[in-house]
């Protein structure tokens, strides 16, 4: 039976949470009103389905989906990392009195807090080398254009180890059996690994690859941004934290690296991907080691709804976002050439944010 919410329905639940936009024309499919977007979870486009009407969600209608199905509280429960009354008391649903929640698992938090298997990383770091190559090679010269245009360095851009997946010979997708990445059609719902072509990101602890993440620009939004299946639960930019040094965390990669090039020596930046992504124990207890957060979510309801997780989660977390900006990114570029004529910078910005949290 589909959870009943008299605060949210599957769709606005997903929306607010999620921080995507669930767009396009309704279909009704045996009657069903349902709508298609990204999915929160493997990323895939256009492939997951809310249905407001039954109160479901499914990334299951397709042989490419990642199979997660369920309702409300399943998606709080999986999503957001809630457990079973937490989640009834985020959607206004109250418990009956006789109800006694089974003992929650912990298999699939367990999993998440681990990253991806040796094999997924030794495949992994083999396509992050090909696809660097490829970035500064001829073939990707529109790309690398792309990543000079949002004023990010070629030697950022090389530290941070970004590439380029190009369509195959054949004008597809990148594919590979998914036995090579150490993973098992039960596992993904999958029967290949498949890349397509945009700007390769990953994600590093050290010498261990947490994720591959891949932007489009090609492509519209909410189908721009995806990741390799198999990727883990990572936090971008993690080995800059140190003991009592200022700590900042924005969403997107691109904005890391604009503050990690700008302002790299007064502040560890991180990012999480999302505004709901990178709630695991062991980056709140990296992060506990630094002697305060900016938190630097945009200055939208997502961003908002983010940062208060993370201002409860962290002891000293100060909200920071990038207020005369979408985001850090933007300041780069200089889009607000009022406020660069006057001097205006993403470290100035840091600047601000660190002398404020120092009164916290």
């Amino acid at each position: 039976m589909p959870t009943i919410s008299a605060l949210y329905d599957i769709k606005s639940l997903i929306e607010r949470y999620a921080n995507i936009d669930v767009v396009g024309r309704p279909a009704t499919v045996r009657g069903v009103t349902e709508y298609h977007s990204n999915c929160p979870w493997c990323g895939g486009t256009d492939r997951f389905v809310t249905r407001p009407e039954t109160g479901q969600f499914s990334c299951a209608i397709r042989s490419s989906g990642c199979g997660r199905t369920g309702d409300g509280i399943d998606f709080l429960k999986e999503y957001m990392n809630m457990t079973h009354a937490e989640a009834m008391e985020t959607l206004g649903i109250e418990q009956s009195a006789d109800f006694v929640p089974a003992k929650p698992s912990t298999q699939s938090q367990i999993a998440k807090e681990c990253p991806p298997p040796a094999r997924w990383q030794e495949t992994g770091k083999n396509l992050v080398e090909r696809a660097q190559s490829a970035l500064w090679s001829s073939a990707g010269k529109d790309m690398l254009t792309i990543l000079r245009s949002r004023n990010l360095s070629d030697g950022i851009i090389k530290k941070k180890k970004y590439g380029y997946m190009p369509l195959q010979s054949n004008g597809r997708f990148y594919e590979d059996e998914l036995e090579n990445w150490g993973l098992t059609p039960e596992q993904t719902n999958k029967d290949k690994v498949r890349i397509p072509n945009g700007i390769l990101i990953p994600w590093f602890e050290g010498n261990t690859l947490w994720r591959l993440a891949l932007k489009r620009p090609d492509q519209p939004k909410g189908k721009d941004y995806g990741q390799v299946v198999g990727s883990g639960e990572g936090l971008y930019g993690v080995d800059a934290i140190q003991y009592d040094f200022p700590a900042m965390m924005v969403e997107s990669e691109f904005c890391q690296s604009a503050v990690e090039q700008e302002s790299g020596d007064l502040v560890a930046c991180v990012a999480t991907g999302s505004t709901t992504r990178a709630r695991l124990s062991r980056w709140v207890a990296e992060l506990h080691l630094a002697s305060f957060t900016l938190q630097s979510f945009d200055e939208d309801e997502g961003g908002d709804a983010g940062a208060e997780y993370w201002e409860s989660a962290l002891k000293r977390c100060q909200r920071w976002s990038p207020w005369i900006a979408k985001d850090p990114n933007d300041l780069l570029m200089q889009k607000y050439f009022e406020w660069v004529k006057e001097g205006f910078s993403i470290r100035e910005w840091v600047e601000g944010g660190i002398m404020l949290a120092k009164g916290i």
